[in-house]
C-alpha cells in the first residue's frame, strides 16, 4: 500500500445509545488520522449530521426495523470503505452483507462481551468471526469466551480506557453507592438492589444512586425497591454525560455493579479512575483487574459477610484510602481506546487481503 494513499475505515454500531460500546466510539471522532479516514455509522436512531459525499446518517428510529439495516448496507456499498468494523450482532449482519457483496472489503468483528446474549447473537457473531480479516475484543475474557484457538492468530485486544480521569478528593467514607450504565437485565441491578437492601438494614443512612436511561427493565426495578422498602434510599437519576457522572461520583464512595456477564466493563474502569471503591461480580474481564481486598470487593453468595466488610472499611478510612489508591493506580498510564483502535486499523490495512 502506498503510504500517501488515504484509507477509509468505517465503524458500524447499531445505535447511538448509552453503553460502553457507544461511549468508547465517541472517544474516537470521525476524521483523518495520518492516512486513515475514520468514520462511524449507526444503523438507526437519532439523526446525526453527516456532511461527507455519501450520507450515512440513520433515518429509521429502531434498529429492529430491517429496512434500517438494508439502507445502511446500500449506503456503505456506495461509500466503499477499505475496511468495516462491526460492533454488536446487528452491525455484524450489515458487515456480513457488505462482505458478501463486496468481498475486497476487510471486515473486523469487534467483540464486547465474554458470552452471547441469545442464539441470534451467537450465530451471527460466529459467522462474522469466520468471515473477518481480523477479530478485535475489548478484553481477554471476550476472546477466551468467544474465539476458538484456531482463530486466535487474527485476534487482538483493544484498550477500553477511553479517557484518563482524575479521582476526586474524599473525606471519611460514607455508605453512599452509585451505578451508571444501561439499565438492562445483564447488568444485574435486581441483584444489586437486594444487596443494597441488606446494606441498608445494617446502615440505615445508606444511599444508592442509579444513573442510566429509562428502559423496559426500569419499572420492575422500581417495583422491587417498593417490595424491599428501600424507595427512600434509592434514586434513579436518569442518563448523564461523563462530566455529570464524574460530579455524581465525587459525592459517593462505592461503585456497585452486579453484572451477570461483561466484556471489559467500561463503567467499572471509569469508577476506579474516579476513586470509587468497586463492589462487583467478577464477570468478564472484571475478575482480572478487580482484586478482592486490594482494590475492590468481590460479590459472592454471602451478602451478610460482604455487608460486614463494607461496614468495616467505612470504619477504617485509611484502609479505604489504600484500596481506592490501588484502584486509581491500576489504570494510570494505560493506553487509550483511540490510540489502540487507530494502531489496529493501520496494521489491518497494511496487511494483504
Amino acid at each position: 500500500m502506498d503510504p500517501n494513499d488515504v484509507t477509509s475505515v468505517l465503524h458500524i454500531i447499531p445505535a447511538d445509545a448509552v453503553g460502553g460500546v457507544e461511549v468508547a466510539a465517541h472517544s474516537l471522532p470521525d476524521g483523518c488520522y495520518m492516512g486513515l479516514e475514520f468514520r462511524r455509522a449507526y444503523i438507526a436512531g437519532k439523526i446525526v449530521v453527516d456532511t461527507a459525499a455519501v450520507d450515512l446518517k440513520p433515518v429509521y428510529a429502531s434498529v429492529n426495523n430491517p429496512l434500517a439495516s438494508v439502507r445502511l448496507t446500500y449506503k456503505v456499498l456506495l461509500y466503499s470503505p477499505d475496511a468495516v468494523i462491526c460492533s454488536l450482532w446487528r452491525s455484524c449482519i450489515v458487515g456480513l452483507a457488505i462482505k458478501a457483496l463486496r468481498p475486497q472489503t476487510k471486515l473486523v468483528c469487534f467483540l464486547h462481551s465474554s458470552r452471547s446474549a441469545h442464539v441470534a447473537d451467537w450465530l451471527i457473531h460466529r459467522l462474522a468471526i469466520i468471515c473477518s480479516s481480523a477479530v478485535w475484543a475489548d478484553s481477554e475474557a471476550a476472546l477466551r469466551g468467544r474465539v476458538s484457538a484456531s482463530r486466535r492468530n487474527k485476534a487482538r485486544i483493544i484498550s477500553f480506557v477511553t479517557v484518563h480521569l482524575k479521582a476526586a478528593r474524599r473525606a471519611k467514607p460514607e455508605p453512599k453507592f452509585v451505578f451508571w450504565g444501561r439499565i438492562s437485565p445483564e447488568k444485574g441491578l435486581a441483584r444489586a438492589l437486594r444487596l443494597f437492601a441488606c446494606i441498608r438494614q445494617s446502615m440505615p443512612d445508606a444511599e444508592f444512586t442509579i444513573i442510566g436511561p429509562e428502559s423496559r427493565t426500569l419499572p420492575g426495578l422500581v417495583e422491587l425497591c417498593s417490595s424491599l422498602s428501600i424507595n427512600d434510599s434509592v434514586r434513579f437519576a436518569g442518563p448523564k454525560n461523563l462530566a455529570q457522572i464524574a460530579e455524581a461520583a465525587a459525592e459517593n464512595y462505592f461503585y456497585l455493579q452486579t453484572s451477570q456477564y461483561e466484556g471489559m466493563a467500561l463503567s467499572v474502569v471509569e469508577a476506579m479512575q474516579l476513586g470509587l471503591l468497586p463492589i462487583v461480580t467478577p464477570v468478564g474481564e472484571v475478575g482480572t483487574y478487580c482484586r478482592d481486598g486490594v482494590n475492590s470487593f468481590i460479590v459472592d453468595d454471602d451478602d451478610s459477610r460482604l455487608v460486614q466488610r463494607i461496614a468495616g472499611i467505612i470504619a477504617e478510612p485509611e484502609d479505604y484510602r489504600r484500596m481506592t489508591s490501588n484502584a486509581v493506580a491500576h489504570w494510570r498510564g494505560h493506553p487509550l481506546y483511540k490510540d489502540s483502535v487507530l494502531a489496529a486499523c493501520r496494521d489491518l490495512v497494511m496487511e494483504p487481503h
